[in-house]
């Protein structure tokens, strides 16, 4: 039965049923105790199972069970002997308690992920480099954002990390309101297939070309961003950010009963993040 959920999890992974993932992911670390080798049957370890749970649970909107999941693995590793693996789980942990509304804990988080990681570039300093940038751009610290975004993006470049130029670009578009770097990261997404960096580049370039009083554009990319959201199984969580986005831009045109439906629908999908949906009405 270990394998079995284990296969089965990620072949829900790659059809983008979170949900459906994440209790597979979930049933296999039950069964994990039970069998003699387990990681000669899962074919992975214990630690990178509660890491894939804890990724969908946080695709699903579940973001208390992502944080426990991720709190489980980070007390199972020394960053002295592991600080790769380390600062990737503190990447993760950044985004879940940001989720829960801790942005102190989010960005201290994201700090010391940063801290641990060796200085030589690779993908992972580039990739916990774009994921600082963009909760410092969520806070509101600018320019903290922007050095970090041109930081991440040089080592990605450095080292042929495509995901991750993309993740950078989209910050560092988002913070000096250029199109073209929010147009190209968002390329790069979808030729990667990278459905959340997707889904974030579809809304902060909504957002960018709201700020630039191009309101129908913007409202057109977010509709468009929205429904590939929900095609890729991003529509809660991820998907309640653009639809609290794509209601106001609405609003602002005049389309109230459309900003209304919106808000109906997003909020008939996903009730854990109500909070910001209702506040958007």
């Amino acid at each position: 039965a270990l394998p079995a959920r284990v296969v089965a999890g990620l072949a829900a992974d790659r059809a983008h049923a979170f949900p459906e993932a994440q209790r597979h992911y979930e049933r296999a670390l039950e069964l994990w105790g039970q069998v003699v080798q387990p990681e000669s049957l899962a074919g992975t370890d214990r630690l990178e199972l509660l890491v894939s749970a804890a990724d969908a649970a946080r695709f699903s909107g579940r973001i208390q069970r992502a944080l426990v999941l991720l709190t489980n693995a980070r007390d199972q590793l020394d960053p002295a002997t592991d600080p790769v693996r380390v600062a990737l789980l503190l990447m993760r942990l950044g985004h879940a308690r940001w989720g829960t509304g801790d942005e102190p804990a989010c960005l201290a988080a994201l700090e010391e992920a940063v801290r641990i990681l060796p200085a030589t570039p690779s993908a992972e300093r580039a990739r916990v480099l774009a994921a600082q940038a963009q909760w410092l751009l969520a806070a509101n610290r600018d320019g903290e954002a922007e050095r970090r975004a041109t930081e991440a993006l040089a080592v990605a470049r450095t080292v042929g990390a495509r995901a991750e130029e993309g993740r950078a670009l989209d910050v560092l578009g988002a913070c000096t309101a250029d199109i073209g770097h929010l147009e190209r990261a968002l390329r790069i997404a979808e030729e990667v297939g990278d459905a959340e960096g997707t889904v974030l580049a579809y809304d902060h370039l909504g957002i960018t070309l709201s700020f630039a009083g191009r309101t129908r554009e913007a409202a057109a990319v977010m509709r468009q961003g929205l429904a590939v959201a929900r095609e890729l199984g991003l529509g809660r969580a991820i998907g309640s950010q653009l639809a609290a986005d794509l209601a106001e831009e609405l609003f602002e045109l005049g389309d109230w009963d459309g900003s209304d439906r919106v808000l109906t629908e997003a909020l008939d999908r996903d009730t854990n993040q109500a909070g910001l949906l209702h506040g958007a009405k």
